[in-house]
């Protein structure tokens, strides 16, 4: 009998001081994670600051859905450091081509939204496409849920060469 190895799906880190002068960054390996790397610039000295990212299953209960097709929910948690500690947080995350494609959504739709009493879009660049995946950065002013959201790809070729086709008959 062989047991199934449970993919990781969450990553902890703890940073013992972080200040303005030595901010805090968090790599991420994990396959089952969107999130790439985490950069925290604070605006005070902290220390025995804890970082937990976890990529949940499903939406969380307590959150409405947001708009688009979500390619995955996360939850941030932090301790010993409160949004208003934050001066700057940038993230970066990836987003798989087969996803994409299986979904209809459009590269360049996606967006990283973050929410804070409802869904909010968060300021999202388009960085470069690598192997399989696309990468993308956000800037977020504080830490909850987040959802990598993009919107499904309208198919209007056809009615392009109905138009045409009715134009020409008219002529």
């Amino acid at each position: 009998p062989s047991a199934e190895v449970e993919a990781v799906r969450s990553v902890t880190e703890v940073f013992a001081e972080v200040s303005p002068e030595a901010p805090l960054t968090l790599s991420v390996e994990s396959e089952n994670i969107a999130i790439r790397m985490l950069d925290i610039l604070v605006n005070t000295a902290l220390s025995n600051v804890e970082v937990s990212i976890e990529a949940l299953e499903e939406k969380p209960s307590s959150v409405e859905s947001p708009e688009g097709v979500v390619y995955q929910y996360l939850e941030f948690t932090l301790l010993n450091l409160d949004d208003a500690d934050i001066e700057q947080a940038d993230l970066e995350f990836s987003v798989p081509n087969a996803w994409l494609e299986e979904n209809s959504v459009d590269t360049e739709s996606i967006v990283l939204l973050r929410y804070h009493d409802a869904w909010e879009e968060l300021p999202t660049e388009y960085l470069r496409e690598e192997g399989d995946m696309q990468y993308y950065s956000a800037r977020t002013e504080g830490f909850s849920y987040f959802a990598i959201s993009g919107e499904e790809m309208l198919e209007v070729v056809e009615n392009v060469t109905v138009l045409q086709e009715q134009s020409e008959v008219v002529k």
